[in-house]
């Protein structure tokens, strides 16, 4: 069987760089704000609707655009009608995941100024059955699964909304008080569906230590397509970077096991 390493760096052209935080890249999610800006609008939003209980550090692996390779990966995953197609996405997802938080662990550690003893993830915000992709992709991680807190987050009755941020949109089981989490999704496109499920935990009695999220969609605009243009067509994409990247802790790290 292949390793995570083997898996992550055969598809890694189809990644892109996240830029880092600095003048014209919002210092949350690393979208484009307006210039003179430091969030981007809708980071601005879920501040204002979730009165600060936001999670200001995101960590996107990956730029991705609507209808390229990764978003078909993020898609695919979860609801490809082939079962083959769902588990070969399912595989990347993990091995993206354990091949990225394996080499910057300690990079959100000094960030945060703590690192995470627990991880969850974010619900589904519409009725699925059996388990939601994303956990059955974090359980391929051996390591990240032992750190993984079972039903710690679940989604209120009639599910979250996806553009409009409330702390009300999820409940966080008592097991989180006092935990330092790591929150994991797939994709972050206005954050709000995120920073409601960090709010929430955050409500609890939790420390939200990092957002981390697979890919982070693109919006055209033109401070982002510059970005894109200029910088992600001439710096390839390396596992040895990232968008919060300093100096590593020494601390643990992923098996990179073979899947």
């Amino acid at each position: 069987m292949p390793t995570a390493r083997e898996i992550a760096d055969a598809k890694i052209a189809w990644l892109i760089p996240v830029p880092r935080s600095g003048v014209g890249v919002c210092s949350v999610c690393h979208n484009s704000p307006k210039p003179g800006y430091e969030k981007c609008y809708s980071c601005w939003q879920n501040e204002m609707a979730l009165g600060g209980e936001e999670c200001d550090l995101v960590v996107p692996i990956s730029l991705y655009r609507i209808g390229d390779q990764l978003h078909n990966v993020l898609r695919g995953y979860k609801d490809s009608p082939s079962a083959v197609v769902r588990e070969r996405h399912s595989l990347l997802v993990a091995a993206l995941l354990d091949r990225f938080l394996s080499a910057h662990r300690g990079c959100i550690h000094r960030a945060a100024g703590r690192d995470w003893d627990a991880v969850t993830s974010v619900p589904s915000s519409r009725e699925r059955q059996g388990t939601h992709p994303l956990v059955s992709a974090i359980a391929k991680v051996p390591w990240l699964h032992r750190e993984y807190l079972e039903d710690s987050l679940g989604a209120a009755p009639g599910g979250a909304a996806h553009n409009n941020a409330s702390a009300d949109d999820f409940g966080a089981s008592a097991a989180v008080k006092g935990r330092s989490m790591l929150l994991i999704e797939d994709s972050f496109v206005s954050g709000a569906k995120v920073q409601s499920a960090a709010a929430a935990l955050r409500r609890e009695g939790a420390r939200v230590v990092a957002i981390v999220t697979v890919g982070r969609v693109i919006n055209d605009n033109f401070l982002q397509a510059e970005y894109v243009a200029e910088v992600g067509g001439m710096q390839p994409f390396s596992f040895d970077d990232c968008c919060i990247h300093t100096s590593p802790i020494p601390g643990r790290a992923g098996s990179g096991g073979r899947y």
